[in-house]
């Protein structure tokens, strides 16, 4: 397998796609390639980009990718300018199929199921990768946005076909306050569909994912009243007037997401000491109505779960990607495998933009797998899918690295 990535800022949309595929090619020495992973900034019109992509690629290259809050590659990364990156492979001990399914906001498992169907999963395959447009409906001034269910498309996935396959990916967005984004597969482009390629060959795949929220105060929090995306009562009490207290203010309700505060469980032993590989973060959204609960991004927390609020620390962010980052190449070299390219689906949230840090923790990924000569490719996500112990799991507020590596 071979792999190279480009990296473009350019208004022209297409001159853009162009110029990201030529040097995606041209950094790989690819004479052509199988498969292409890519992304743009959401401000750019991405017909063009497409087009753009398609005439430095030619007619037999699948293209699939979509618009986002920004991107990550070995030469930059931006979110506030108009900019792309692009992933080419060129296939030798490895193969891939790959599909698309529209509409899925009219009934989001049943798009899973059809997914799973057209990609023709089978146990010998070595991992999935999907991509979908997270944001159903874009906020308004009284309501939260409406988001597309990732564990609906999970479970319609399960019941056409069981086999545990790691899944990895991410859900689009196509701004810092969710807004929508575009998915394209070839010339097909849309504001509600799912794309999933699956893999297989001879490699393996190693993940790591990084944290940076910590425990508020330790306390745990029980939801005692729920209904679809949102959690009604926390310990009997309305969530949202719970946050009013912990912020001593309201002025967390104009937030979308809400910056400071997340919610998290912890799949570890409760009162153990603080292990960020145990916990699975959920930013909030936003508020409902006051006085009426919070909304959540999913709806696998059932009545009885709990809960604990999580606070955002940029120095463990920071400190986080860089450690998570070198134990993961690391474990990969004790296992005799050489790195051949890296994925890093990151949380929008983490940006220094957003976050308030002083440092883009993404360049800390690109410094390392720059320093080592290994492709990587990566976009700021809403939502970030990992699989952890042979369960699939969408998490917020996190960096997924994802590196393929052979012997």
């Amino acid at each position: 397998m071979r792999v190279g990535v480009g990296y473009a800022k350019n208004k022209n949309a297409y001159q853009c796609g162009y110029q990201v595929g030529k040097r995606a090619l041209k950094s790989g020495a690819l004479s052509e390639a199988s498969f292409v992973l890519a992304f743009c900034t959401n401000n750019l019109d991405v017909a063009g980009y497409v087009k753009g992509l398609r005439a430095a690629f030619g007619r037999n290259t699948l293209i699939t990718g979509g618009t986002v809050v920004g991107v990550i590659a070995n030469q930059g990364l931006s979110y506030r300018e108009h900019a792309a990156a692009a992933m080419a492979l060129q296939f030798e001990a490895m193969t891939f199929r790959a599909a698309i399914v529209q509409n899925i906001d009219r009934n989001e498992e049943r798009a899973g199921f059809e997914l799973a169907k057209q990609l023709g999963v089978s146990p010998d395959d070595k991992m999935m990768f999907m991509i979908y447009n997270m944001v159903k409906k874009a906020a308004t001034k009284s309501q939260p946005p409406e988001l597309n269910s990732m564990l609906s498309l999970l479970r319609g996935m399960k019941s056409h076909n069981a086999f545990n396959i790691p899944i990895f990916g991410g859900g689009l967005i196509g701004g810092f306050a969710l807004s929508q984004s575009r998915l394209f597969y070839n010339e097909k482009i849309g504001s509600k569909d799912v794309s999933g390629i699956v893999f297989n060959g001879d490699f393996e795949v190693y993940s790591a994912i990084m944290h940076g929220c910590t425990p508020l105060d330790g306390a745990y929090h029980k939801i005692t009243r729920k209904r679809d995306e949102a959690i009604l009562e926390l310990d009997g009490r309305p969530a949202d007037l719970l946050i009013d207290e912990i912020f001593q203010s309201t002025d967390w309700r104009q937030e979308l997401p809400v910056k400071d505060l997340t919610i998290a469980r912890n799949y570890g032993t409760k009162y153990e000491q603080f292990r960020e590989s145990n916990y699975v973060n959920r930013f909030i959204p936003g508020p409902i109505i006051p006085g009426k609960g919070i909304a959540i991004p999913e709806q696998d927390w059932e009545v009885g779960s709990e809960i604990q609020f999580m606070i955002r620390d940029n120095e463990e962010m920071i400190e986080s990607t860089r450690r998570n980052t070198e134990e993961l190449l690391q474990r990969i070299e004790k296992d005799g495998k050489t790195p051949v390219l890296g994925l890093y689906i990151d949380c929008a949230g983490r940006t220094a933009y957003f976050s308030k840090s002083v440092q883009e923790e993404a360049s800390i990924v690109r410094s390392i797998f720059n320093s080592i000569e290994i492709p990587l490719l990566g976009f700021y996500s809403g939502i970030e899918i990992s699989t952890i112990g042979g369960k699939c799991v969408g998490q917020e507020w996190t960096g997924l690295l994802i590196v393929i590596a052979r012997s």
